[in-house]
């Protein structure tokens, strides 16, 4: 974010119109809806101009069309600006919409799965790593030692 106010104020006031909240730059929280209020959090987030974004579960209280259509935005923002965002979610469909790489962890802090997606990632392809994540998710971990 520009040191200089004035900057400040015209970088805030054109993320705010970038996700369709012009108007609304004086509205006080409690008077915004909860998408309105997720889109301020990602134009605060991608005016700052980080590297790298972290989200975790961002879209998880919202109403499922206004999360889907908050998706398909933040997907267009992070390869429009060209960054990288760190996406966590524990919903499958979620992950494997957004992202190119899916990473499904077991405690503590290990990689159980790896996919990588792109645009000609096949519907038949997209399936199976459902079907895969859901079988590496459903695996109990075993014992650190098995033999006691």
């Amino acid at each position: 974010m520009p040191a200089n106010p004035k900057q400040a104020s015209e970088t805030e006031h054109r993320w705010l119109a970038r996700l369709g909240l012009s108007g609304h730059e004086n509205d006080y929280p409690h008077a915004l809806s909860g998408g309105m209020r997720q889109r301020v959090s990602i134009a605060r987030a991608f005016a700052v101009d980080p590297e790298i974004l972290l989200c975790d579960e961002p879209f998880s209280s919202l109403d499922e069309m206004t999360a889907r259509d908050l998706r398909a935005e933040f997907v267009r923002l992070v390869r429009q600006s060209n960054k990288t965002a760190v996406f966590i979610t524990h919903q499958i469909n979620e992950a494997m919409e957004i992202g190119d790489r899916v990473l499904v962890f077991h405690r503590p802090a290990r990689i159980a799965y790896e996919a990588r997606l792109n645009a000609s990632t096949s519907e038949d392809d997209r399936r199976k790593m459902h079907a895969d994540i859901m079988r590496v998710l459903s695996v109990e971990q075993a014992p650190a030692d098995a033999s006691a």
